[in-house]
């Protein structure tokens, strides 16, 4: 592999974006999970390298392998048209290899199968969705209507309300017969 494709492959393996001089910029493009089969299973998520045609907003290959080398423009420059050359094809396009495929003429770019792969090499394949719990109706049948007071259930509270009042009565008797604390 060319240094140059080098640098440009590893730098899509950082999912950083390149600006290829006088042809786009090389990116990575996340696909997330989608819903096939009816909702039933999801797609697993991707990522796949895209070129924008005519967009530049990246940091220039030219720089990038003018950081690597430590090399002024001027040199940089004439390794850029090197690698040019050793990358065209007879279609008129560039095969990078590592990369993909770049059609100017037609507007193309392919990327190459290898770097997709690597890209995704974590995500596995279609994950199918639990069934949904069924709803209490259909398992136990229908929620009972709540319960009426009835004059029976206050019996508790009343009886323990009666020994409280009680106890607290003992206990002020007892005090006022055998202790000083509660006479004036």
């Amino acid at each position: 592999m060319h240094p140059i494709s080098e640098i440009l492959r590893n730098r899509l393996l950082q999912h950083l974006p390149v600006a290829l001089d006088g042809i786009g910029t090389l990116r990575l493009e996340h696909t997330p999970c989608e819903r096939i089969e009816q909702g039933r299973r999801l797609a697993p998520p991707s990522r796949t390298v895209v070129l924008d045609w005519g967009q530049f907003e990246a940091p220039t290959l030219s720089r990038l392998v003018a950081d690597c080398y430590q090399l002024p423009a001027e040199g940089v420059a004439s390794m850029i048209d090197e690698w040019r050359g050793a990358c065209a094809d007879e279609n008129n396009g560039l095969w990078i290899e590592g990369v993909g495929a770049i059609f100017p003429s037609e507007g193309c770019f392919s990327a190459d199968p290898a770097l997709t792969e690597q890209l995704n090499s974590l995500v596995f394949g279609p994950v199918t969705l639990p069934q949904p719990r069924e709803s209490r109706e259909r398992n136990r049948g229908p929620m009972p209507a709540p319960r009426k007071k009835s004059p029976h259930s206050y019996r508790l509270p009343i009886l323990v309300a009666l020994i409280a009042a009680g106890a607290l009565a003992y206990l002020i008797f007892y005090l006022l017969q055998h202790t000083s604390l509660l006479t004036p």
